[in-house]
């Protein structure tokens, strides 16, 4: 008890030294998450979730930084005090946790820590708010990457979209703690409460996977082949797309994750949830959140994961009654399991029989009404959790309720029933419902909408039908019929010929009227009687209504002839004295141009039947010109004298680096229309284009003002030089070349004559404006920019600077073995650190012994060592080392666990906390191994007795003669090789040849599961015993494959086994050609000694004519072969007396 009471003061001692000389603290994060709840227009209160690994020190009060997105201004800073943590460490209620004892044997624990701050936004024109915490660091415990890195949190929240929008809120706290081999489901689902002015759910929730970040733009790094989309060893990694239970997978809609835990270590698991609302029927992200935490995979007892059935989603119509019977199951018969729901669906029940079986049964039922109908579904979630220990295995699934629409009584209106006009309307119609309606004996005339206008031409009763519909719930059929009556009349109307903008005046005769009339035109006028002026061919439709309802119709079609298509500038220049010519363009249309006029200002008319005039006078004329349709077409010119253009600004004297502005004098018109540039004579650039320049600059400058205006197709303009002077300020600054990279504050104020003036930075590195910071910056130089302030001149301007850093001392520390494991029998161990030695020398913090040795005789655990060095320029680093202590550990690769009778065994091993490993050959195994039994990577070779015995066992221990060994073990199996064999009923004939073959292969023990032949002329089978026909002549090889069921193999193949040829042909008795050579590659010659031949025809084996030779009385001739396939073919030779003689020829 004494000694452990020293260790516990050195350690405390220690762990102050490293918390007053880092000034960090060591929380150690596990986790966390950040949301917030609208209480009001721009009032939230926000919530910060921390999980703390218990094994740890406690986080420091916490500071929420809110910023704008698009400015990243820092809008406010809350400052929260630490709560009171509750222990959220997923185990049996008999288990202890570290939370609850430092001295609980269970190794883990974490604490929830939940800070809650009133956000209140008082002035502020950003829309979309980013909510940023950040502190140092993740628990070192991390294996897959991340560990002892910095941990940040953000949440997004728009306050212009959605002002009452609160986030979504986590269904429960993270599972931290999970068993290897375990089916895992982890539930990052989130509820949101946020409803529309009908109580509907006004929100939707996409989940994804997210980087786990350090910094607003920097993201943890993880080892090997591990990612954020990758966190954790599952069946099947790195494949994470594999069908389950082998994969990754989450569920976007609901933020379930399911995987199998494959090996113990420890990972991040970061998920974002976008928060999208339909704003003007578009949808819009109003908010996201994210949950960042740790998930712990150990080794522990097996325990199988609850399952819930489905179905998962289900849709009802309103007013109808929706169930679920949700049944918890687990394969452990001695667990008992709870189920429980959410709690979440206004007037929904919820039953369960919890505590009298052990697995128990929920039943939720919900009868929705016409105020649910909505499209986004209803989302309720059920936990079903058992009491295995010591941790508790729980599952979270959604369900879904989508309420549609239901059946419901419709009655409508005939509005108006007289005059042949119907109009109908749906009372109390429902937007999501569809309305059909069919009128007429035949229902020829059919509409659809809640409210339609049915005209018919013929009195007396008619019939209609209306159908109505929602969203695949039932349809209702409606059946009904409609009376019509008298109506007014419009006497016809004449139709009219006008010009292009000429008016008529319309005046209808009414008759057949019943009271007042009333008068609609299609213009939009209501008088009895219309002016219509006319712009094109148009149709003026006139609707009369009297007292009684009636409606009449009536239409006028107006012819209009066009005006001449007149091209006129409407502005003309006139630069000094010059003059201008007036000349219109005729374009488009088929008419003849019958008269030309021009007029001056005062409708003094100038000329008549010229095409064009000249004018040198400013003023609006006049053209008038008439088609052959005798249609006139005015069109007007303004003719300018434009105003003198002139350059003029005055010169400048500035500081250097002053904005300064350049204003140019007005001009011309003195409009917008008046075009400044101004140009940079030293390189020609063009700087400005308005009015007034503004510029900064830190030597003199020459610059050209050019003025233009530009008065339709001509330009006046002018230009001028402007000299810009710049002051010469006597401060100056001279930083020295070189600083250690990582230094002390320096005050750059010694390095000017503060005589002359000021100096001051904002830079980042820059500290209370005077203070260089070194340690900020990264690389091996770094521009600095001051503010400089001349008293001489008055000037203040900015003065850029570059430094040299020099590099830091590069430090190595190792142990005397050269590895970071050990188990506690090492005991002392020597710590080797480089360099020593110099002016400063170096300094050790952590658990290290006198003479630099670490005890490994000390609890489980991984223990840091720092050592500190200075070099002799003054320049401090520091290196880290990570010791672990555990008990030896060794894993045998069983992933393949059986070889074929033959075979080697590849066998595979890891090991962990010793120096090195051994293979061990068991008694009842005699084989060998082919390297040294030290090696993780081995060969085994199977002995006799491995075979006969069909399998062998192979062992491995770690070996370290400072620790006691660790062992594990497989047994391998030998499967049987089969032996392939086979024959055949027959083995040659004349095509087609039917050949049965047999297989005659044998094995010793398993069973042949698969048999594959090739027969040699491009077909196969993998029947046991085929039956296959050969349509070809030739040899062929026959072969056949065997696969055993544990996949050994063997083959066997019979060369040109099956030969088939071509059935020989009688050839011609009277005389014998000599053919030859007979087979041949390229070409036959035929010789009939002395009999003349006519023709002769080569034809396949079918008799198919292929070619035909005219010979005329030839004795001798010969066959190219040319492009024929090898083979079999006849040969017919008619003579010229009549005789046929047939034979075979063959290409090989």
């Amino acid at each position: 008890m004494e000694k452990f009471k020293i260790y516990l003061l050195k350690f405390l001692l220690v762990a102050g030294i490293l918390f007053l000389e880092n000034k960090t603290y060591g929380a150690w994060i596990s986790g966390g998450d950040l949301t917030w709840t609208a209480l009001g227009k721009d009032s939230f209160l926000i919530q910060l979730n921390l999980y703390i690994d218990c094994n740890s020190s406690n986080p420091p009060p916490a500071s929420i930084t809110v910023k704008c997105v698009s400015t990243g201004v820092t809008i406010t800073t809350l400052t929260i005090s630490n709560p009171t943590p509750v222990d959220i460490t997923n185990v049996c209620a008999n288990s202890c946790t570290k939370c609850q004892s430092i001295i609980c044997s269970y190794p883990y624990g974490v604490n929830k820590y939940s800070y809650t701050k009133l956000l209140v936004i008082n002035s502020t024109s950003c829309c979309e708010l980013s909510l940023q915490y950040s502190v140092c660091c993740r628990t070192s415990s991390l294996t897959t990457g991340g560990a002892d890195e910095s941990f940040f949190l953000t949440a997004m929240l728009n306050r212009c979209y959605a002002a009452d929008n609160s986030s979504p809120q986590f269904n429960s706290d993270p599972v931290s703690i999970i068993c290897v081999g375990e089916d895992v489901t982890l539930d990052f689902g989130a509820k949101d409460s946020d409803k529309d002015s009908n109580g509907k759910p006004s929100d939707t929730l996409y989940y994804e996977l997210t980087k786990p970040m350090t910094s607003a733009t920097g993201y943890i790094t993880y080892s090997g082949q591990y990612s954020y989309d990758k966190p954790l060893f599952f069946w099947g990694f790195p494949t994470a797309n594999l069908p389950s239970p082998r994969g990754f997978h989450l569920d976007k809609e609901t933020g379930i994750i399911t995987f199998k835990s494959m090996k113990a270590e420890q990972g991040i698991v970061a998920i974002k949830i976008h928060e999208f609302r339909k704003i003007n029927g578009q949808y819009v992200k109003i908010g996201e959140v994210t949950r960042d935490t740790r998930i712990i995979i150990t080794s522990c007892p097996t325990n199988a994961t609850p399952v819930l059935s489905g179905p998962y989603y289900k849709e009802v119509c309103a007013g109808d009654t929706i169930t679920f019977t949700i049944k918890a199951t687990d394969v452990n018969t001695q667990d008992t399991v709870t189920i429980e729901w959410s709690n979440n669906i206004s007037g929904a029940s919820w039953t369960s029989n919890n505590g009298l079986v052990r697995e128990p049964t929920g039943i939720f039922k919900w009868v929705p009404s016409i105020d649910n109908i909505s499209a986004i579904p209803y989302v309720f979630y059920v936990t079903a959790s058992d009491n295995f220990c010591p941790l508790n295995a729980s599952l979270t699934k959604s369900y879904q309720i989508l309420v549609k629409p239901g059946p419901k009584i419709v009655t409508y209106k005939d509005s108006i029933s007289q005059c042949n006009f119907h109009h109908f309307s749906i009372n109390e119609a429902m937007p999501s419902f569809t309305y059909r309606w069919s009128f007429g004996n035949s229902n020829q005339v059919k509409m659809s909408g809640d409210k339609v206008t049915y005209y018919c031409d013929r009195n007396g009763n008619i019939p209609f039908t209306l159908e109505v519909s929602s969203m695949g719930c039932d349809t209702t059929t409606y059946f009904d019929s409609v009376k019509n009556g008298q109506f007014l009349t419009i006497s016809p109307i004449s139709d009219y010929v006008l010009c292009y903008n000429d008016s008529a005046l319309i005046e209808p005769i009414i008759s057949n009227n019943s009271g007042k009339t009333s008068f609609y035109w299609n213009t939009g006028d209501t008088l009895n009687k219309l002016t219509f002026k006319a712009v094109k061919d148009s149709v003026i439709i006139l609707q009369v209504s009297d007292t009684a309802g009636c409606l009449a119709l009536d239409t006028i079609n107006f012819k209009v002839n066009p005006l001449t298509n007149i091209e006129l500038d409407e502005h003309l220049l006139i630069c000094g004295n010059s003059s201008v010519e007036i000349s219109p363009k005729f374009t488009g249309g088929s008419y003849q141009i019958s008269d030309i006029s021009f007029f001056d200002n005062t409708n003094q008319l100038i000329a008549k039947g010229k095409n064009h005039i000249t004018v040198t006078d400013s003023g609006k004329y006049k053209c008038v010109v008439i088609n052959d349709y005798q249609c006139p077409t005015t069109a007007f010119t303004n003719v300018h004298k434009h105003p003198e253009v002139i350059a003029n600004a005055q010169n400048k004297l500035i500081c250097p680096q002053e904005n300064t502005t350049l204003q140019a004098m007005p001009t011309g018109s003195k409009t917008p229309a008046v075009i400044y540039q101004w140009y940079n004579t030293e390189n020609g650039n063009l700087i400005g284009t308005q009015q007034q320049l503004n510029l900064t600059t830190e030597k003199d400058l020459l610059l050209k003002l050019v003025v233009k205006e530009f008065a339709f197709s001509k330009v006046c303009d002018d230009s001028m030089n402007v000299k810009v002077s710049v002051k010469k300020p006597a401060i100056q600054l001279n930083l020295p070349d070189y600083l250690c990279k990582y230094d002390s504050l320096i005050d750059i104020r010694n390095f000017i004559d503060t005589a002359l003036g000021t100096i001051s930075s904002s830079q980042p590195n820059i500290v209370n404006q005077f203070f260089y910071h070194p340690s900020s910056v990264t690389g091996n130089s770094d521009s600095l920019i001051f503010t400089l302030t001349d008293y001489q001149t008055g000037c203040t301007f900015e003065k850029k600077n570059k430094v040299n850093l020099l590099q830091l001392p590069i430090i190595n520390i190792l142990t005397q073995y050269g590895k970071y494991e050990f188990c506690p029998g090492y005991g002392n161990i020597a710590i080797i650190a480089s360099p020593t030695g110099g002016k400063y020398g170096g300094k050790w913090y952590g658990p290290i012994e006198p003479g630099n040795y670490f005890n490994a005789n000390r609890p489980f655990g991984t223990y840091q060592l720092v050592y500190e060095y200075r070099d002799n320029d003054g320049c401090l680093n520091r290196d880290t080392m990570n010791l672990k202590v555990a008990n030896p550990e060794i894993n045998i690769d069983k992933t393949n666990s059986y070889i074929c009778s033959g075979q080697v065994y590849q066998a595979n091993a890891s090991y962990h906390y010793a120096s090195r490993m051994k293979w061990i050959i068991p008694d009842s195994s005699d084989g060998f191994l082919q390297n040294s039994v030290y090696q993780t990577t081995n060969v085994y070779y199977p002995g006799p007795g491995d075979r006969n015995r069909h399998g062998f066992w192979l062992k491995a221990m770690t070996n370290d003669p400072f620790c006691v060994n660790n062992y594990d073990s497989v047994f391998v199996y030998i499967a049987a090789v089969p032996k392939a064999s086979f024959t055949s009923n027959v083995t040659n004939g004349a095509p087609p040849l039917e050949v049965t073959f047999s297989d005659l292969s044998a094995i010793d023990y398993d069973q042949i599961s698969e048999y594959l032949w090739n027969f040699g002329d491009g077909n196969s089978s993998t029947l046991r015993n085929p039956v296959h026909t050969y349509l070809d002549t030739g040899y062929f090889d026959v072969s056949l494959k065997i696969t055993s069921d544990y996949g050994c193999q063997d083959s066997v193949v019979k060369k040109k086994m099956i030969s088939v040829y071509v059935v020989s042909v009688p050839e011609n008795t009277l005389y014998k050609p000599r053919v030859y050579p007979n087979p041949s590659h390229d070409k036959i010659m035929i010789e009939t000694k002395g009999i003349e031949i006519e023709k002769a025809e080569l034809t396949n084996i079918l008799g198919i004519k292929i070619r035909e030779y005219n010979l005329i009385r030839q004795p001798n001739f010969e066959i190219e072969r040319g492009k024929l396939p090898p083979g079999a073919y006849l040969l017919k030779i008619f003579d010229t007396e009549g005789n046929t003689s047939v034979f075979n020829i063959i290409f090989h």
